[in-house]
C-alpha cells in the first residue's frame, strides 16, 4: 500500500512538473500592471492591469464587451475580473502602450518601426480604434506610395525594421497579410515589389511562410507575382543592351561593355534573381552602367530606361492582382483624410 502510494505521489509530481514545463507560468507586465487599475486583460502567459473607463472610452468593442454582466465563475486576481484574450501578448502591449501614451505612437513624421506598427494597426482596426488604426496607416503609407515621384523622393528614415541587418522578408510578409486584413490595398504594390525582389528560396525558408500565417491565396500571390516580376526585371535590364546607339563616338568600348552586361544578364539561373539593376532604381542607381558609356549612349540609355521605369510602375499592381494606381490612390485617400 505504501508503495503504491509513494508511486501515485511520484507520478503526481512529474505530471505537476511536466505542466510547469509545457505551461509558462503566468506574469504580469512590468509597465501596463497599474495598482490602482480594475480589469485585467491577458494575453498568452502576460497580464495588463488597466482602466476599464480609459479602455472602454477608446475601444468600442471592449465597451459593448465588458458591458454584458461578467459570469460570476470569472477568475479575479487582486481584486479585479480577467479577460483571456485571443492576441500575441506582444501585439497586445504594443497595442495597450499606444492607446495609455500618445508620445509612444505619435503620426508621421515622427519615426516609427515596423513591425510594432503592423501590431497596432492589426489590433487597432480588430478593436476599432480609428485613430490608431489612420495614423499606423499613415506611417506606412509613407514608405509604400502610390506615385513613382514619391518613391523616387521617399525618406525611408522615419520608418524603419527592426531586425535591418537581416532579411527583410519575413515582416514584409507579415505585411502583407496585415494590410490585406485592414484591406489598405495602395500599400500592396511596393510592399509585394520588395519582398519578390528577394531570392525565392529565402522567401520560403521566411519564418512568416513556414508557419503558416500566410494564408494560401496570398502565398500563391507571392509565387505568381515573383514569376512575374522576375520576367519584367529581365527584359529592363536586356533593354539596356541597345547600344551603341547611332551617336556612339566609342563604339568600341560601348560594345564591349554592353556585351559584358548581356552575358551578367543571361547567366542567372534558378531562383536567382536578374543581377544589376533594378527597373526602381533611379539613375543614380544605375551610375555604374551609365558611366561606362560615351556620353550620347549614356543619355540614350537613360531617356529609354526611364521610359521603362514608368512602364514598369504603371504596370505594378497588376503583376499581384490589384486595382490600377488611380482606385488605390482613391482608396488611400479615403482612409487617411483625417489623421489625429
Amino acid at each position: 500500500m505504501e508503495a503504491r502510494t509513494a508511486l501515485v505521489t511520484h507520478m503526481f509530481q512529474v505530471a505537476l512538473d511536466q505542466l510547469s514545463i509545457d505551461e509558462p507560468a503566468v506574469h504580469d507586465d512590468t509597465d501596463l500592471y497599474f495598482e490602482d487599475g480594475n480589469i485585467i486583460l491577458q494575453a498568452e502567459q502576460t497580464r495588463f492591469r488597466l482602466h476599464k473607463s480609459i479602455i472602454t472610452a477608446r475601444c468600442p468593442v471592449f465597451r459593448d464587451m465588458l458591458s454584458f454582466p461578467q459570469p460570476a465563475q470569472n477568475e479575479l486576481i487582486d481584486g479585479c475580473v480577467v479577460v483571456k484574450l485571443p492576441d500575441t501578448a506582444n501585439d497586445a502591449g504594443l497595442f495597450f502602450r499606444a492607446i495609455y501614451d500618445y508620445s509612444f505612437f505619435e503620426a508621421p513624421p515622427a519615426p516609427a518601426i515596423v513591425e510594432d506598427t503592423l501590431s497596432i494597426l492589426s489590433l487597432s482596426h480588430k478593436y476599432d480604434v480609428p485613430n490608431l488604426h489612420r495614423r499606423a496607416l499613415a506611417h506606412l503609407s509613407t514608405a509604400h506610395v502610390c506615385t513613382l515621384e514619391e518613391w523616387d523622393a521617399e525618406d525611408s528614415t522615419a520608418l524603419t525594421f527592426r531586425d535591418i541587418e537581416g532579411s527583410i522578408a519575413d515582416p514584409l510578409l507579415r505585411m502583407i497579410e496585415v494590410v490585406y486584413e485592414v484591406n489598405a490595398l495602395w500599400l500592396l504594390p511596393t510592399i509585394f515589389y520588395l519582398c519578390c525582389s528577394h531570392p525565392l528560396q529565402k522567401i520560403l525558408d521566411s519564418p512568416q511562410w513556414i508557419s503558416g500565417s500566410i494564408c494560401e491565396t496570398h502565398k500563391r500571390t507571392v509565387l505568381l507575382g515573383w514569376a512575374k516580376q522576375q520576367h519584367e526585371t529581365l527584359s529592363f535590364q536586356k533593354a539596356l543592351i541597345h547600344a551603341p546607339t547611332a551617336n556612339c563616338i566609342t563604339h568600341a568600348a560601348c560594345a564591349a561593355h554592353v556585351r559584358r552586361w548581356d552575358v551578367s544578364v543571361m547567366a542567372v539561373k534558378g531562383d536567382k534573381l536578374p543581377g544589376g539593376i533594378s527597373p526602381l532604381a533611379s539613375n543614380g542607381g544605375q551610375k555604374f552602367y551609365y558611366e561606362r558609356l560615351c556620353q550620347p549612349c549614356s543619355q540614350s540609355m537613360k531617356t529609354m530606361a526611364e521610359q521603362k521605369r514608368i512602364a514598369f510602375w504603371n504596370m505594378l499592381p497588376s503583376l499581384f492582382g490589384l486595382p490600377g494606381w488611380d482606385e488605390l490612390m482613391k482608396m488611400k485617400a479615403a482612409a487617411l483624410k483625417c489623421i489625429p
